[in-house]
């Protein structure tokens, strides 16, 4: 059970975590859910966050950093200068029967890939040329290979430790 994209930076981390793991606790751990930046600038006012926009990508990587850290952590601990502070009083439940959501990054949610192999567990690319295919699958290759290589991914829990690719392509 997967979301093609749900906008992280549209909605408060902490919220979407319990969200997702109420889900995932009702799936049986079977929730995978992508996220991404947003790229309509019409959203980001509607949501009173305006200002937002042109920083989407620091406000992607924040919201992704209190998720992470409500969901994986026991009475986490984390400062948001946007979502505020998770004290270590808070103990988020229901907790992910696997011990982590797999978290797809869809499109590149203004990341270079190197952060997206980093902390996230696969990319979504979507809306390619069978022909454009190729490099990009070669691309990401490269990139978790290098990552890798560099020990980074090595800390990632046992069952999260591979990483995906999925696009989807145009006729």
């Amino acid at each position: 059970m997967a979301t093609g994209s749900a906008v992280i930076t549209l909605r408060h981390p902490l919220l979407l975590a319990k969200q997702a793991a109420s889900v995932d606790q009702l799936s049986g751990g079977r929730m995978v859910l992508g996220i991404s930046s947003g790229d309509r600038p019409s959203e980001y006012p509607a949501f009173g966050i305006e200002g937002d926009f042109e920083t989407r990508g620091e406000r992607f990587r924040d919201a992704f950093g209190m998720f992470r850290a409500s969901l994986q952590e026991v009475f986490a601990v984390h400062d948001s200068e946007r979502f505020g502070r998770l004290d270590g009083s808070l103990d988020l439940l229901p907790t992910p029967p696997h011990g982590r959501i797999p978290a797809i990054v869809t499109g590149r949610s203004r990341q270079d890939l190197e952060w997206i192999a980093r902390h996230a567990d696969g990319w979504l690319y979507y809306f390619v040329n069978p022909e454009h295919l190729a490099p990009i699958v070669s691309t990401w290759r490269d990139v978790v290979q290098r990552e890798t290589q560099s020990g980074i991914l090595s800390r990632l829990p046992k069952a999260c430790s591979s990483t995906w690719l999925t696009t989807q392509i145009t006729p």
